[in-house]
């Protein structure tokens, strides 16, 4: 049964990317061509971080996605597109 009132499906698209936290890869990169990505990580809005390591021994929880850094060896974060 659908439900009376429903949101449109871009309506809800919207409020559904607006609220999504941030996603980035943590990446190491070694000259030019060697580059590793090192972890994965959500950023939300409250700055507070949640970050995986790509081969998912370890989870941190960080006040700020630039804290992931020095504790993962990383040297930059690459924030990808949220639309």
């Amino acid at each position: 049964m659908e439900a009376a009132n429903p949101l449109s499906e871009q309506a809800l698209l919207n409020l559904v990317q607006s609220a999504a936290p941030r996603l980035f890869a943590a990446v190491r990169t070694c000259g030019d061509s060697d580059v590793a990505i090192v972890a994965w990580g959500l950023a939300h809005d409250d700055g507070h971080t949640d970050v995986t390591t790509a081969d998912g021994s370890a989870r941190l929880s960080l006040s700020a996605p630039e804290r992931a850094l020095p504790l993962t060896g990383s040297t930059r974060l690459v924030w990808l597109r949220t639309t």
